[in-house]
């Protein structure tokens, strides 16, 4: 009887911890996703699951210099030239709404092996019910992203 338990004990684990490893279920228990997690390379459209959200999810968009670690000082100058727009539309039939973003500030993330400082800005994307959306991220003038959501 104890091996029956310790085995499916084992088993709960291990899938509890697959399940935690998985994408989607990461981005439902803290609510953010960065933008660049989603987005295809370069300009590449991509696809994405998540878990629907009473509350939504917090999008945030990032932006660094290609080949080039920035400091503190370096984010907020490129700051000062950075424009990001987000919108969200309901393949479902409700139509596209550009998201509203926080404040553009810096801060320091480690994105591919880059983890000096970045400039982003956070979206809400509000509540997300079952269904299929298209995400679209631009930074002004370097990257137009369009990411395909499938919230179940």
């Amino acid at each position: 009887m104890g091996k029956i338990i310790t085995g499916v004990l084992i088993t709960l684990f291990l899938f509890i911890g697959a399940s935690f490893s998985s994408c989607s279920l990461h981005y439902w228990v803290d609510g953010e996703i960065y933008f660049y997690q989603i987005a295809g390379e370069g300009n590449e459209d991509s696809r994405a699951n998540l878990l629907s959200k009473k509350n939504g999810y917090t999008i945030i968009m990032s932006r660094g210099k290609d080949g080039k670690t920035l400091d503190k000082t370096e984010a907020e100058e490129l700051a000062e030239n950075t424009v990001f727009t987000l919108a969200l539309d309901d393949l479902g039939g409700s139509g596209s709404q550009e998201l509203e973003g926080g404040e553009i500030g810096t801060d320091k993330l480690g994105l591919f092996g880059n983890d000096g400082w970045h400039v982003v800005q956070s979206f809400e994307t509000g509540p997300l019910p079952k269904g299929s959306y298209e995400l679209t991220g631009i930074t002004e003038g370097i990257r137009n992203n369009t990411v395909t959501l499938k919230v179940r």
